[in-house]
């Protein structure tokens, strides 16, 4: 009672600004929702969830490892009726964390931040995980696959084939196991660039890098290219170390091409990388650009068709159809490998969580404009 009481005395002796005796409440501002917004505590905890499953990259491909393993292993003794729930469990969860993948690398690619990683010696771009549970919703396919072969190899139908593709079922989830081990990143130090892959690491000095445009933005696919003056100033290791494309996630495009070209214009700032104030300067020097309404993000990727969509989404539709009618066992792997092709670019080139913002602005706006009061004309 006393805190009702309360309320209709502040609301009566201290009215709203604009508000007086008498009045109504004027109707709330309708603002266009904007890049940041419906971001809040979602996009918090997907981000800290992102940086966790990178930060403990190697227990979850373990993980993933074993249970694939296990559960090709488990089908080796199971029933006919039960060997096909098992399987059928393997590829629900190849779903769930593509799923899970696609919606977390969507809010963090979109929502990432105008800042860089303090590390030793100099600023890194943040590092995530959502790429590795792509790669790893892979396993359970894979995981099938070997089982399949397996079971070729058992019933002694097609033993030589069934060894062949077991062996190289076992060859991928090694090969897929020790790639995700690195995730591209790129780190700036007083002495240079030093661009991490996933199979190649490059090393660029700020002498190596072109005066007039260090880097340039490409669009189809987006990412961004350095421009190199001094190729032989510039050392390479690894099967990718030819391309110039730098790859990083969870860091705002904008920002890196930004912070590439102001430490190529002002070498004076150079000795300051890694201090934290650094990053206060770079704050400073580089303000952010105006916010992008909702309604005016890229639902798809810059040179995704509608066309494009429908024929992925036809050959991933395809695939699982391959693989749930074979009755052999290499068609049924044939299937998987278009599955996975599939979802994988699928899942590269739209942009769902997008999607769904602008559904949600559009219904806050048609119901603001609801709410709103209709003037009544005066006699």
């Amino acid at each position: 009672m006393r805190k009702v009481l309360s309320a209709c005395l502040i609301g009566k002796y201290f009215p709203a600004a604009g508000q007086g005796p008498g009045r109504s409440p004027a109707p709330p501002a309708v603002r266009p929702i904007t890049h940041g917004d419906l971001g809040g505590h979602s996009g918090a905890v997907l981000n800290a969830f992102s940086r966790a499953v990178h930060r403990w990259r190697h227990p979850v491909i373990a993980a993933v490892l074993v249970a694939t393993l296990g559960g090709a292993a488990a089908a080796q003794y199971a029933p006919p009726t039960r060997r096909t729930t098992i399987y059928l469990g393997m590829f629900g969860v190849l779903v769930l964390m593509f799923v899970v993948s696609v919606i977390v690398g969507n809010v963090v690619n979109r929502r990432a931040p105008r800042t860089l990683d303090v590390v030793a010696g100099g600023y890194e771009t943040p590092q995530h995980g959502y790429g590795v549970l792509m790669a790893a919703s892979m396993f359970p396919m894979i995981g099938v696959g070997l089982g399949l072969c397996v079971e070729e190899v058992r019933s002694g139908r097609h033993a030589w084939a069934g060894t062949l593709g077991a062996a190289v079922a076992v060859a991928l989830l090694g090969w897929l196991s020790w790639l995700l081990r690195t995730t591209p990143s790129i780190r700036f130090a007083p002495a240079g660039l030093t661009v991490h892959r996933v199979m190649s690491t490059v090393v660029v000095p700020w002498d190596a890098l072109d005066r007039q445009e260090p880097v340039i933005r490409e669009t189809e696919p987006v990412s961004l290219k350095l421009v190199i003056g001094r190729a032989d100033l510039v050392e390479r290791h690894g099967l990718t170390a030819k391309s110039d494309r730098l790859g990083f996630d969870g860091a705002d495009i904008e920002f890196v091409m930004a912070v590439t070209r102001y430490y190529v214009a002002h070498p004076e700032h150079r000795a300051a990388i890694g201090v934290p104030g650094g990053l206060v300067r770079l704050g400073a020097e580089l303000p952010p650009p105006a916010p992008v309404p909702v309604a005016d993000l890229p639902v798809r990727e810059p040179g995704v068709t509608r066309g494009g969509i429908v024929t992925r989404v036809v050959f991933l539709c395809g695939g699982i159809a391959v693989h749930t009618t074979a009755t052999w066992w290499w068609l049924s792997v044939v299937g998987d490998g278009v599955a996975m092709l599939a979802a994988s670019s699928l899942g590269r080139s739209l942009h769902p969580v997008t999607w769904i913002r602008q559904q949600i602005a559009r219904r806050r706006a048609k119901s603001a404009r609801r709410t709103e009061p209709v003037p009544i004309a005066r006699r």
